[in-house]
């Protein structure tokens, strides 16, 4: 049998997200055979993690909400954050530069009509924000609240809003204008690195009252939103519902996209934003395992 070297290099390219990986065997009788393959994941863009570790990201499991003027109603909703795909603790500090406070009736936002009150001060994994209409919120309107957080393990103030819209009640009572959106789930998940995610879809059922649909829109960051064509980005429209694939074009150079449906009155509508997650340590994972395979073969 001849004596055999062997020597496995991988070489990381950050821009292409790609793990190249060149195992070579030596007999020392002669023959040198090189096999080189490559392994390509899909890189997590939008917030740039630090070296080695995955970014962060967060969002409302709520975002925006339809309040009849003249009546006291409550609403909450959940700030969300991960590095890669493990949950982390959020500690919330102001709406609307409002100090957060947990007081069971609730603090004034400086938007009349409108109180919040939060579920914690400290840094917990999913706290919740709850919203209070009360009897003087103003008629026909359309608001944003500025909530200011700090992600554990990180000293950054962040910002993410809620929006709200309020309408008049009608004659007689008559329930109030709303779209209220329905996921079968928020987040595109992978735990190999970026290669596979689950659900294979998203599907997002809106529910309308006194109005009826008019169309869906998608935005990425601060951009202008634009209008969904059915077909185009891995999106398929079926009525009012919207159905995302989890290869949406849109999350290509994109964690999260928020997706908003409009009523038969703009100023009734409902947003939701759809993350994909995975985590960095899997890539390395998928890295070791392939090297691994490589030698026993």
């Amino acid at each position: 049998m001849p004596n055999t070297s062997r020597v496995c290099t991988c070489t990381v390219t950050p821009s292409t997200s790609q793990i190249s990986c060149a195992f070579s065997s030596l007999d020392y009788e002669g023959g040198y055979i090189t096999l080189t393959k490559a392994i390509t994941k899909v890189d997590l863009k939008g917030e740039n993690g630090t070296n080695g570790t995955s970014p962060y990201i967060s969002y409302l499991t709520n975002e925006a909400q339809t309040f009849a003027a003249g009546t006291t109603k409550e609403v909450t909703t959940q700030l969300i954050a991960y590095q890669g795909t493990t949950p982390k603790a959020v500690q919330i500090k102001s709406v609307n530069g409002v100090t957060a406070s947990t007081a069971s009736a609730g603090v004034e936002t400086g938007k009349t009509g409108m109180k919040f009150k939060v579920s914690s001060t400290s840094a917990v994994i999913s706290p919740t924000i709850t919203f209070i209409a009360t009897t003087n919120l103003p008629q026909t309107q359309t608001e944003q609240l500025e909530i200011k957080y700090i992600i554990s393990g990180e000293n950054t103030e962040r910002s993410i809003y809620f929006s709200y819209s309020s309408t008049t009640t009608g004659s007689s009572g008559a329930a109030a204008s709303l779209v209220d959106i329905t996921a079968s789930s928020q987040m595109f998940k992978s735990t190999d690195g970026g290669t596979i995610f689950s659900p294979n879809t998203i599907v997002l059922t809106p529910r309308f009252q006194t109005v009826t649909y008019s169309k869906w829109q998608y935005i990425i960051g601060t951009n202008t939103p634009v209008n969904v064509v059915s077909g185009q980005n891995g999106l398929t429209l079926n009525g009012s519902v919207l159905t995302i694939s989890k290869d949406s074009s849109l999350f290509n150079t994109n964690s999260s996209v928020t997706f908003k449906c409009i009523s038969s009155n703009i100023n009734v509508f409902d947003t939701i934003t759809i993350v994909k997650l995975y985590d960095v340590k899997d890539i390395e994972i998928g890295g070791r395992n392939y090297i691994s395979n490589l030698e026993e073969n």
